[in-house]
């Protein structure tokens, strides 16, 4: 088992099936064992980007997103964390 962190070309590739993904990321990525982790930054660049107009985004973002996260098995990671 591997812990991933997927950046948000990794994450958008994923969801939009792009070829622009290369196949090991996608093979890593889709192996069950795997632990994959997307950080809440991810959707902070999405928004921003959004904004500027350099990314076309659905209306309902937030819920493809959220539901993209769980059929994939993402797992969230916030932008801080304390312990």
């Amino acid at each position: 088992m591997q812990r991933l962190l997927v950046d948000t070309h990794t994450l958008l590739w994923w969801a939009l099936d792009d070829p622009q993904l290369s196949a090991a990321a996608r093979h890593a990525v889709s192996l069950a064992g795997n632990d994959v982790h997307v950080s809440a930054a991810s959707a902070w660049e999405i928004a921003i980007k959004a904004s500027l107009g350099r990314l076309e985004v659905p209306d309902d973002l937030e819920a493809l997103f959220t539901q993209e996260m769980r059929a994939s098995r993402f797992r969230p990671l916030p932008a801080l964390t304390h312990e």
